[in-house]
Order: structure tokens, then sequence, then C-alpha cells
């Protein structure tokens, strides 16, 4: 875990953000996020990255009034463009340096 790393208790989660323990399990279950902590419920903790994937998960949840698989696959296509435009603006960095030598 990174020093600067933030993290959100499943407690906090369910309570400042409103957030239903149900809906926090399904979340996990389907692998939208993942506690980095913990091995009970009680005192799972997760990254404030996942937090923000719970939030869009809900959203898409709402808005589109879909199930959770549908979520679940959503979520992942969205991080795995994230990952890749990550990637890619590394490489960009790379080539910069190499063509400026």
């Amino acid at each position: 875990m990174n020093a600067m790393e933030l993290q959100v208790s499943y407690q906090e989660l369910c309570e400042y953000d409103e957030i239903d323990e149900a809906v926090v399990l399904r979340v996990v279950e389907y692998n939208i996020a993942a506690p980095v902590t913990g091995r009970d419920v009680a005192s799972w903790h997760f990254r404030t990255t996942d937090v923000s994937w719970i939030h869009k998960a809900l959203r898409l949840r709402r808005d589109l009034d879909i199930d959770w698989i549908a979520v679940a696959t959503i979520i992942d296509l969205l991080k795995q463009q994230q990952s890749l435009a990550e990637e890619n603006r590394r490489l960009r960095q790379q080539l910069r340096r190499f063509f400026s030598e």
C-alpha cells in the first residue's frame, strides 16, 4: 500500500456515503471493488479509488436501470480503458524522451 493512499472503512462507506450494506456486499461479489484489508465484513477497508468505482456503479445501476452483471461488465471495461489510457500516456512520454535525445 502506498503511504499516501487513503482508505475508507466498510462502516464509513455505509454510514457517510449512505450505501446500503447489501449493496457493498454485491459490489464485492461482482468484483467492482475489493477490500484491501479485513477478514470479516465489519473490518473491511477500501481504497478511495475503489470508492469512486462503487459510486460509478451505483449511478450506472440507478440511471440505466441495469442488473449487477451489466454494471460489473461496464465497470470492468471502464477500468481497462483507464489502464490503457495511462499506459498510452507513459509510452508517449517515453517516445518524446527518445526522440528528444
